[in-house]
């Protein structure tokens, strides 16, 4: 799993040079998981169009590229041919802006293909807290009503009472999560629109 984890982090390291070069939709981290962003953002997944290739293309050339992110692809990868891929991992390389906290989530990515159009549906299924300096892993909920506790902080949102609506609690771990994801969304795009080329 480590070797996954550090091939992943030379992966990411690339990918966010890549992020400001291409234009593909972008996902955001809301109190029900991530949606997408403007007029998609009632949409737990977002679309991306690549009109020339086929639906098998799209998906040979997904399950080539996410082979080449991952050390050990059968540990993370499910597939269905021709219909879907599902990617089971772990992240650990993300850092707070002074360096105090890294931040550890178990996520899964589910990959639909049709012709010309693949969907991306991520979910984080646990995130953790690690303090620099300690050994405590303190669970980080993406809503405080996900966690079994009546008062939760441990969280990126939190449900007000007064207004019954959701505001953000933690801006900075939000926008780690929200680029992480980006840049994996991006750096995956452009190589599954080249993958063919040599």
């Amino acid at each position: 799993m480590k070797k996954i984890v550090a091939t992943f982090g030379l992966f990411l390291l690339f990918s966010i040079g890549v992020n400001a070069q291409v234009d593909v939709p972008k996902l955001q981290l809301k109190h029900k998981g991530f949606t997408g962003v403007g007029k998609d953002s009632i949409k737990d997944y977002l679309v991306l169009r690549i009109s020339s290739k086929s639906k098998k293309e799209l998906y040979n050339n997904c399950l080539v590229s996410l082979s080449k992110i991952y050390t050990y692809p059968d540990k993370v990868l499910s597939t269905v041919e021709n219909e879907s891929i599902v990617v089971n991992g772990l992240t650990q390389i993300l850092k707070d802006k002074n360096n105090l906290y890294s931040y550890q989530f178990y996520y899964n990515i589910n990959f639909q293909f049709k012709e010309g159009k693949l969907k991306i549906q991520p979910v984080i299924s646990k995130l953790f807290e690690l303090p620099t300096f300690s050994e405590d892993k303190n669970r980080i909920y993406i809503a405080n009503t996900n966690s079994p506790i009546k008062i939760e902080i441990n969280c990126i949102w939190m449900l007000s009472k007064k207004t019954n609506d959701y505001f953000l609690f933690k801006k900075e771990l939000k926008d780690i999560v929200d680029n992480w994801m980006n840049a994996y969304v991006s750096k995956l795009y452009k190589e599954i629109k080249t993958v063919d080329n040599w």
